[in-house]
């Protein structure tokens, strides 16, 4: 059997080198490529949900669903007791946030930020109140449905930008949140007593004199009596 020079030692070690230079050559090639892709792909809305914080939030239900909200002149949801949502407040640190948890009254408004109706509301309400709901129940809000691709995405930008005022529950993408209080529709509105008892749901725009009376308590003892 012939040796094998040193020359051809050599020659194959050129070979190996060259063979690996290439590969990482290519490899590089094919990440830049890669990231490159990624970055068109991305919607001027991600960026514009990272810099604002989440646009969907992590959900915890305890207790019974609420049926779901017909609009029949008689609710079988008044007199139950609501679930307890534990979730995320919107806002880039994403503090922890409850609904529905009895010790105050409650009154909880339900938003889409793609819904022309929620974007009426938002705005009368911004323009009536300004930063401050009216004294009396607490205020309290949940954006939910949230889609992307649709107008006023991603919807913390939609609501810093109106000024609203109550603080924001993020929903998770599978609407877990809405969905435990019936929601069929946006805006909805859940109206809960200082134990946790619904005692009033409305579905789509509501009269701002309606919903203060709510908050006031004035719509409670209207009710009662």
């Amino acid at each position: 059997m012939a040796r094998q020079g040193s020359g051809g030692k050599a020659a194959e070690g050129r070979d190996l080198t060259a063979f690996w230079v290439v590969g990482g050559i290519v490899l590089a090639i094919a990440v830049v490529v890669a990231v490159i892709a990624i970055a068109e792909n991305r919607s001027p809305g991600d960026e514009q949900a990272s810099e604002l914080g989440p646009s969907f939030g992590e959900v915890t239900v305890t207790g019974d669903s609420l049926p779901q909200f017909t609009g029949a002149e008689t609710d079988p949801a008044v007199g139950m007791t609501a679930p307890v949502v534990e979730g995320q407040m919107m806002g880039v640190d994403a503090r922890p946030m409850t609904i529905g948890e009895p010790g105050r009254a409650q009154v909880i408004v339900f938003l889409a930020h793609w819904c022309p109706h929620c974007q009426s509301e938002v705005e009368d309400l911004v323009a009536r109140w300004g930063d401050t709901p009216p004294e009396g129940a607490q205020v309290l809000s949940m954006a939910t449905m949230t889609r992307e691709g649709q107008p006023k995405y991603p919807p913390q930008q939609w609501l810093e930008e109106e000024g609203w005022m109550a603080p924001v529950l993020l929903d998770d993408q599978l609407n877990t949140a809405s969905s435990a209080f019936g929601m069929t529709g946006t805006p909805f509105f859940v109206m809960l007593d200082e134990e946790g008892t619904v005692v009033h749901r409305h579905g789509g725009l509501i009269p701002i004199e309606e919903l203060e009376a709510w908050i006031t308590g004035d719509a409670a003892a209207d009710e009662a009596a």
